[in-house]
């Protein structure tokens, strides 16, 4: 199975209305096609929603959840709860940020795409 940020990556590129490789538009049975390399990206409208709740998901166990559970729960519900630009919601993520930071596979950007996942726009 593909990780977090694979699946994320795969997902926006499956359901963004223009890729990088190619431009994505809906056929006449409501289904994005996409041309990009190697062929057709079929995928319905429901099945990529379907799809980023699953990543959303994913994030939360990941991520947010074992965090919520090490001390962290008043820094994750700001996250949750407020806008991802607000500034509580920007100051428990350089909280989280600053604890997930000193594991050395922490990725900064697979972290920004999780924030996208969960925190209201």
């Amino acid at each position: 199975m593909a990780d977090l940020k694979d699946r994320i990556a795969n997902l926006m590129g499956n359901v963004s209305p223009q890729k990088s490789q190619g431009i994505m538009r809906l056929n006449q049975g409501g289904m994005l096609q996409g041309f990009a390399e190697g062929g057709d990206v079929d995928m319905s409208p429901q099945q990529g929603m379907a799809e980023i709740e699953m990543s959303k998901e994913e994030a939360m166990q990941e991520i947010f959840i074992p965090l919520a559970e090490n001390g962290y729960e008043q820094e994750v519900m700001a996250i949750l709860n407020n806008p991802i630009d607000s500034e509580i919601s920007m100051q428990a993520q350089q909280v989280i940020i600053q604890v997930l930071s000193q594991d050395p596979e922490f990725d900064m950007d697979d972290f920004q795409m999780a924030l996208t996942l969960v925190a209201p726009q």
